[in-house]
């Protein structure tokens, strides 16, 4: 909440996921494991939250939307889908607005 008054966007890193309800969260054979207070967070009434995240490789290069706003699944794939896919990403904020690009 105190960074809200600067007007700008706050990026949130954490290292495992919010819950959610999209593949930046699941594992298969354990459904979604994301972080129930990181969730609580993305749900909150805050604005311009971009959460970055790993831990959860299945999910890697995921995205979800949430009320405060974007959630960056992070994590490389590389092992798990494409031995030659991205290994890294990029998030641009510019006027107010996160957007995520994979990088080689």
């Amino acid at each position: 909440e105190e960074f809200q008054s600067q007007q700008e966007p706050t990026v949130f890193v954490t290292h495992g996921p919010p819950l959610a309800s999209t593949r930046i969260d699941f594992v298969a054979g354990a459904g979604h494991v994301g972080d129930k207070n990181i969730r609580a967070v993305m749900d909150a009434s805050l604005k311009s939250i971009i959460n970055v995240h790993g831990h959860i490789h299945e999910g890697g290069r995921g995205l979800d939307r949430f009320k405060a706003g974007p959630a960056y699944n992070v994590s490389a794939v590389t092992l798990f889908n494409n031995p030659r896919g991205p290994n890294a990403g990029l998030i641009t904020i510019a006027d107010g607005e996160a957007s995520y690009g994979n990088l080689r």
